[in-house]
Parts: structure tokens; sequence; C-alpha cells
């Protein structure tokens, strides 16, 4: 006789740190992409990111909203909400405020606004909208509530970069563009001791070669918005910065993807090949060090943060090699850069971390995309690990469905499977179940 038990009961019988939550997993092409998660207040944690629908096309547009989920401890699910128009609409950063809600940064992109624009959402700590502000620019990719109450954005156009101030309301009481090329990106900003801002991207520049590539750009920006001075960083590739925190000696720790251009004598050409860059520079953004990991494919640092021992934890993707797909890449170092430990997560599929913070028992949460069933699967990626990098438990939060019949039990790697223990059973509406069969 074979008994079907959900894999849903495992973590209830288990007291480690660690937990994997996949919440939307479908495969018609629909469903969530997670950009930022952060522990809040009771313990629980907050996540953003956007749906994906393919059922509806607009103008050659798959549309999308701005979606949040709010999770226990545990990371199952309390309540999720979802914002936005007819149109394409993602979050990309969140943070609890000091009224228990919360603040998103992202984007709309409706068609009577011209294109893309920043947006700026509210909610109270059930996730119900309090106000909505849009700004005239294109994209906002990092928020933060400063010290008087009202919030730092930072963000890009088709040319320029972003930073914008408002009040508590939202309300904009300056902004800046900084850049001069047609490239120029803003990916984070973060307030400092003082009262400015770091903000770091990348930004236009000739190469030695003397063509046209990007470098990581790191700026510091007083308290009323004037550049106080700036430094970039890369070599003849494309470098790029994603993430920037100030660290406890007054100086920054950025992470991104620094690209090499590497020979291959079989096919005579060379090949662009990124691996994951980590540069620490003092108080007035002078290098100290870097460091470069990764394997054959293109890898990527998507965020950083110092650690309760003065280290550092990375977050991004990992490629083993050419036409291989991604996976989920957590990176310990020491208070040098010097590698520690690290983990990888994921399935068949492409896999991506988009955030990563320690968390209060000295563990770690994890906000990502995973596509996991033969590349057509999408979800968000939530994943809390105990001090080491570990997880114990693994559970897929389907999308609600009626009268679902099942059509295929394959492995983690995608393969059909009849066998005993680990199965993903696919339903014909497109949901996913995650179970463990006992002969």
């Amino acid at each position: 006789m074979k008994k079907l038990l959900l894999l849903l009961l495992i973590p209830f019988l288990s007291f480690a740190q660690g937990w994997e939550q996949i919440f939307g997993a479908n495969q018609t092409g629909s469903g969530y992409y997670g950009t930022s998660a952060k522990e809040v207040q009771d313990g629980g944690y907050i996540v953003c990111g956007g749906t994906h629908f393919t059922q509806s096309v607009l103008f050659g547009m798959t549309p999308s909203d701005i979606c949040i989920f709010k999770t226990d401890t545990n990371g199952e699910e309390e309540w999720s909400k979802t914002f936005g128009s007819e149109y394409w609409d993602f979050g990309k950063s969140i943070q609890q405020t000091t009224d228990g809600g919360y603040v998103i940064a992202g984007y709309v992109n409706g068609f009577g606004m011209g294109g893309g624009n920043a947006y700026l959402l509210k909610v109270d700590e059930n996730g119900e909208e309090q106000w909505s502000q849009i700004f005239d620019f294109g994209i906002a990719e990092s928020v933060q509530q400063t010290t008087d109450g009202g919030y730092i954005i930072t963000g890009y156009d088709s040319s320029d970069i972003y930073l914008l101030k408002t009040d508590e309301n939202g309300e904009q009481q300056w902004s800046q563009t900084f850049g001069e090329s047609f490239n120029d990106r803003a990916m984070f900003v973060q307030q400092t001791t003082d009262g400015g801002y770091i903000i770091t991207g990348c930004t236009s520049v000739i190469n030695s070669l003397g063509n046209s590539a990007t470098d990581i750009y790191l700026a510091k920006i007083n308290a009323n918005g004037k550049q106080q001075w700036s430094q970039t960083f890369g070599g003849p590739g494309n470098d790029k910065a994603h993430c920037v925190k100030q660290t406890t000696d007054g100086g920054y720790i950025i992470t991104g993807e620094d690209e090499e251009d590497i020979y291959n004598p079989g096919n005579d050409f060379w090949v662009a090949n990124s691996d994951m860059y980590l540069i620490k520079t003092n108080e007035l953004g002078q290098e100290e060090w870097f460091q470069r990991f990764g394997e054959a494919g293109n890898d990527c640092g998507r965020s950083v943060q110092q650690t309760s021992d003065g280290g550092y934890i990375i977050a991004g993707y990992l490629t083993p090699g050419k036409n291989q797909n991604s996976n989920i890449y957590l990176l310990k170092t020491n208070d040098n850069g010097e590698e520690q430990w690290s983990q990888t997560f994921g399935g068949a599929g492409d896999d991506a971390a988009q955030s990563v913070q320690q968390t209060s028992d000295g563990g770690y949460i994890i906000a990502a995309h995973t596509s996991t069933i033969n590349n057509i699967s999408n979800g968000v990626y939530l994943i809390k690990t105990d001090a080491q990098g570990n997880t114990t438990s693994t559970n897929i939060i389907e999308t609600p469905t009626i009268n679902k019949s099942l059509i295929k039990k394959i492995d983690i790697l995608g393969r059909e499977t009849t066998n005993k223990g680990l199965q993903l059973h696919i339903y014909d509406d497109g949901s996913v179940e995650k179970k463990y069969l006992i002969k």
C-alpha cells in the first residue's frame, strides 16, 4: 500500500532555524517574482516583488502587479496584497516603517503616463494602502525611511541617476540627478551616519580598448542632495554594482558583477564572463580591497550586509558553466572578504537571489525568484537559513485552484518518476505540489 504524506507537515516536526517557501509557482508561465525581503518587528517577514500574467497580453506586454507577502516566523503566509493598474507595475524594494506599516518603491508603466514612472506606496501593518505617489522618472530601485520620518528613493530613467527625498506623506521635498552618460543607473541608496546618503550603480565609460562599457559607480551625497564625492571601479568589461552598505568603520561595502573577456581557443573568439564582485572602501570611497567569486558561467552579487561578527554576507546567483541554469548563491566572508562558506539553492530552472538580511537569531533571510519546473514555473522563493546557510524543509504554496487533475509526477530535476521519496506533482491548472511518497 502506498501513502502520500504532504511535506507541509514536516516543518511542524522540526525546531531548526532553516526553511524554504515558494509562493505562486505554477506551470502556465504566470507567477510571482521576489525582489526584497526583511525581518519585521513580530519576528515574521515581509516580501515584495511582482506578479506576471500571461493570460492577458496588452500591446505586446504581459501585465503585472506589485505584490506583497507577509509571513510568520516559519514563512507561513499570513496575508498577501497586490497593487497596480492593468499594465506593467512592479515592486523593487520594501521596508517596515516606524509606525509598523511598510513602504514599497518600484514603478508603474501605464501607457497614459508616457512610459514607466517611479512609484512610492505606503501601506499599514495589514497591507492596506494609506497613500501612493508617482514621480516623473523611470524606475525606483531602492527606498529607505529617513531619520526625519520621510523617505529617500533612488533609481534612474533612460539617461540619468535620480535621488529623491520626500516627507512622511511621500510629498517630494527635493530631487537631484547625477551622471553624464546615456546608461547611468542607481540601484541602491542608504542614509549614512552623518545624515547624508550613499548610492551605487553603474555609469557608462569608454574603456581602455576604446569601446563603450560600464563601471561601478559610488557617490556620497549630503543631507540636501549635493554630491560630496564619487568614485568608479572596474576594468574593460561591463561592471555593475547592485548594493552598498555603510560599514562600522565608516567605509562602504559594495557587491555586484565584474565582467571579463575570456579567450576560447577552440572557437577562436572572446566570451564575456562575469564574477560576483565584492569591494571594500574607506569613508571617502577609496578602494581598500576587492574579491571575486564565481565559476565558469555568469555570476553576480545582488545584495550585501555586514554581519554581527564583522564579516559580510552576499546573495546573488551562480552559473556553473555555459548554457547552464543559474542557482541562488549565498556566500559568507570574513572582514577581509575571504570566503568562510557558501551555499547554493534552486531546482532545474533559473534561480536568483535578490536580497539578503541577517536575522535576529543569527541566520539569514533571502528573497529570490525561481523557475523550478523545466524553466516554466515562476515563484517567489523565500529562504530562511541558520548561521551556516543551512535549511531543513521546503514548502511550495500553490496558487488557489478548484477541481484540478494530476497530469505528471517528476523529481526535483524535472524527470518523470514513480519512485518513493520527494516528488513534484503538476496539475492541469498549472499548480504544483511538493509531496513525499512512502512505500
